[in-house]
């Protein structure tokens, strides 16, 4: 290394931030950063100026912002882990949900009992939507997420709005009026 600062001091009169380590007085290595200049008077070479500074601090901070790195980069792989590890404990009961809730409405001619089952089917579907967005989320972050456009048909989503939100605006008296312009 000392070889290439004064091959590149020789040829471009200045060597800047070389890095060397100087061993102190106790045995330890000194990071040191020093930047020299060439001075020269009518063509020739009288001398150098040289300026070094203590790197210790400067190395350390580096080491402690690479182990934040990996600690957040650790943090990170964990929680990916536990949304995809929670989403399955999830999803496992919510599809038991959904089928028993299916099955009951198929069973149901009750029309109040029907509005009630197509809401939990409603509202179950919409959460398992939900989970599927946190793991998206998750998937964005790493960037491994994959768009995949597709058409949504409006007037459905609105009446699947409105079942959810239905039996709570006629226990409070009101109505819930959709009004879609073919």
């Amino acid at each position: 290394r000392l070889e290439k600062m004064l091959k590149e001091l020789r040829l471009k009169g200045y060597v800047r931030d070389f890095e060397i380590g100087v061993i102190t007085k106790n045995g330890n290595i000194l990071p040191m950063g020093m930047s020299i200049s060439v001075l020269k008077e009518d063509g020739r070479v009288i001398g150098s100026v040289c300026v070094a500074r203590d790197l210790t601090q400067i190395k350390q901070v580096q080491k402690d912002l690479e182990k934040s790195k990996e600690a957040a980069e650790a943090a990170s792989r964990a929680r990916s882990e536990f949304l995809a590890n929670i989403s399955h404990e999830i999803r496992t009961p919510m599809n038991a949900i959904l089928g028993f809730a299916e099955t009951l409405l198929n069973e149901t001619v009750n029309e109040r009992h029907r509005r009630f089952l197509e809401t939990i089917l409603s509202s179950g579907r919409n959460l398992l939507a939900l989970i599927d967005d946190i793991l998206d989320l998750s998937k964005i972050e790493a960037g491994k997420l994959k768009l995949q456009p597709e058409p949504v048909d409006i007037k459905s989503l609105v009446y699947e709005i409105r079942s959810i939100f239905l039996d709570r605006a006629e226990k409070k008296g009101l109505e819930f009026i959709v009004d879609i312009n073919p």
